[in-house]
């Protein structure tokens, strides 16, 4: 067992306190107060979150919280969606697991069927909503819940793309026999994936996506194995150079020629973006105002003044 510290805890205690306190009270996880990471990366890094985790010898387990989630107008919805789409990259980045969402209080003259039935429709609509992501990579070992294996296939048949490795599990969380993913990828069309002329892997066409099965997850070479797979399944690979700026990619499916970037500066301070594309790019302009945008050395540049959004066009050269 293992055991972990809520940021809830020491509620007027910053980031770097929280991190230093349940390294000294010596528990494992970490789950984060969320308005405090907001406040901690206006004017740091994930890079420096990072660091402070190495340093206190902590993992993440979970991001705490996006509240009010349930019975909301529309507009509160979008809230939702962009908030989680937020904390999501957060997650990704420091490697951690959860994110936590907390329904609404209860209105009045509603009853519980009525809350079970809010709650799971927005928990559906918050899951239907992050289908967008093209790409859904993960750790996979001898065992794996049988409902995963069944969304890994649902996501792969509906046009995206898994990847997992080094095991294709055959027993689920239980341990019992359980090889859902192994009997369906057996009867599919198999290609074999070589790199430096090895074999890294076995791609396996699902539906309208695939599921990639990589044979090693080398720290060393997974990098380098992912751009090769990308790259092969027409993924656009994007860079920025500012950590603190949020970076959206919208491809147009009919014209690979386009695609719409959006960048937000969610900090007090300016920021010099620079985004640049896995394409040539000919010319952009920030659609808002109908401006041009400067292109330097294959990256779209531009300025961005505190808390905006701007949003390009992009047109391959």
């Amino acid at each position: 067992m293992r055991l972990g510290f809520n940021g809830a805890s020491t509620m007027k205690t910053d980031l770097p306190g929280d991190i230093r306190v349940a390294s000294e009270a010596g528990y494992d996880l970490i789950e984060f107060w969320a308005k405090k990471m907001t406040a901690y990366l206006s004017n740091h890094t994930l890079e420096d979150v990072k660091g402070l985790l190495k340093k206190a010898k902590v993992k993440p387990l979970a991001i705490n919280s996006v509240e009010f989630i349930t019975f909301n107008a529309s507009w509160e919805k979008i809230n939702t969606m962009n908030l989680i789409r937020k904390y999501a990259k957060i997650a990704e980045t420091l490697k951690c697991p959860y994110i936590v969402l907390v329904p609404s209080p209860r209105p009045t003259d509603v009853s519980d069927q009525d809350v079970f039935a809010e709650s799971v429709a927005v928990l559906k609509e918050i899951s239907d909503k992050f289908k967008d992501y093209k790409v859904l990579a993960l750790a996979s070992f001898e065992y794996m819940d049988s409902k995963v294996q069944n969304n890994l296939l649902e996501f792969a048949r509906e046009g995206g793309i898994v990847i997992l490795g080094p095991k294709i599990p055959s027993l689920n969380a239980q341990f019992q026999k359980e090889d859902i993913l192994k009997k369906n990828l057996s009867s599919k069309k198999m290609v074999k994936i070589t790199l430096n002329g090895k074999t890294a892997g076995f791609r396996y066409e699902t539906g309208n996506g695939s599921i990639i099965h990589l044979l090693e997850l080398d720290k060393k070479k997974i990098g380098k194995t992912l751009d090769v797979i990308l790259k092969n399944e027409s993924v656009l690979k994007l860079e920025k150079n500012n950590p603190r700026a949020d970076v959206t990619l919208h491809r147009n499916v009919k014209d690979a020629k386009h695609a719409i970037i959006f960048v937000a500066n969610p900090t007090s301070q300016s920021i010099q973006a620079e985004v640049k594309l896995e394409m040539v790019l000919g010319s952009a302009k920030e659609i808002w105002k109908n401006r041009r945008v400067e292109i330097k050395n294959e990256k779209l540049v531009d300025k961005l003044p505190p808390y905006t959004i701007m949003m390009y066009e992009c047109v391959s050269g």
